[in-house]
């Protein structure tokens, strides 16, 4: 819960970054609980956590990519089976992505588990707005990408 006084508003960059550590928070208590066997304890810590993330004042990628990351994490549990073959896997990247501020570029849940062009989904539009590779990073990856289409 956020801890503001009264007739203070919070600055919207701080909110965002608290969000996405809560997230990540949320990711590994739900793990654990889906992990016990408690899918519906597990997405219901994850839809508590995506009422907080809607409650930023802020608009943009990165809070729509928190939204979009709960949400897929949350359609990953639907049953013991997906859980354990899929969900636990991509919920536990993610969940790893935003504790260390790594760029959340992973497959959608649509599943499309091949990617032919070596990555182009990284280089989507939503993505491109949202990802916490430094410019070294994205440097190193469009060279790479450079090399592989030799």
């Amino acid at each position: 819960a956020q801890v503001v006084p009264a007739g203070v508003v919070a600055d919207e960059g701080v909110a965002l970054q608290r969000a996405r550590v809560e997230t990540a928070k949320s990711m590994a208590e739900a793990r654990k609980a889906a992990e016990e066997g408690d899918l519906v304890g597990a997405r219901g810590l994850l839809d508590r956590c995506l009422e907080r993330v809607e409650g930023v004042r802020s608009e943009g990628a990165f809070k729509s990519q928190l939204r979009a990351d709960l949400q897929e994490a949350q359609r990953n549990m639907v049953d013991r089976d997906t859980y354990s073959t899929r969900g636990s896997k991509l919920m536990w990247a993610k969940q790893k992505a935003h504790t260390e501020q790594r760029s959340a570029c992973l497959s959608d849940s649509e599943g499309d588990s091949g990617d032919e062009d070596g990555g182009e989904r990284c280089q989507s539009s939503r993505m491109k707005t949202f990802s916490y590779a430094n410019s070294a990073q994205k440097a190193m990856r469009t060279k790479a990408k450079a090399l592989s289409r030799r």
